[in-house]
């Protein structure tokens, strides 16, 4: 029977870290540098395009996400790309404006090359971050 206490207890704080439309709220701002961790689930580096003919594979092999206190971001992923045996790996940043409400962002990427040309939507808790980029959700933590 002690565990009713215990029940209430944990029900409790978790009503006390909503509000009163049941969104999260931080402790903690946005800003910093984020690492990323795993991209659609699995662990970096990952393997994000394959292909047997000819023989292709694309994996992302880390990531970081600088988020500034005046609006805007520099995201940097780095890439390993086999093609037929022959390993390339190279590294695409791009960088924008956001807004955030409370944990729920979006990143708009200003343009400056066609890979750099997105925008994307983030939902952060405390020290951990998802992005939902074209169906493509990367993990990242600081």
């Amino acid at each position: 029977m002690r565990l009713a206490p215990f029940a209430l207890l944990l029900g409790t704080l978790a009503l006390g870290a909503c509000d009163d439309n049941n969104d999260v709220i931080n402790s903690l701002p946005i800003t910093g540098s984020w690492a990323l961790r795993s991209t659609n689930g699995v662990s970096v580096p990952a393997v994000i395009d394959q292909s047997d003919s000819p023989p292709l594979v694309v994996a992302v092999i880390n990531g970081r996400l600088d988020v500034n206190s005046d609006g805007t971001f520099s995201r940097t992923l780095t890439f390993r790309r086999s093609l037929s045996g022959t390993e390339t790996v190279f590294a695409v940043t791009c960088a924008g404006t956001y807004t955030n409400v409370n944990g729920d962002a979006t990143f708009t990427e200003d343009g400056s090359s066609p890979d750099c040309s997105s925008s994307f939507d983030a939902v952060q808790v405390d020290n951990q971050m998802t992005t939902d980029r074209d169906g493509v959700v990367d993990f990242w933590i600081r």
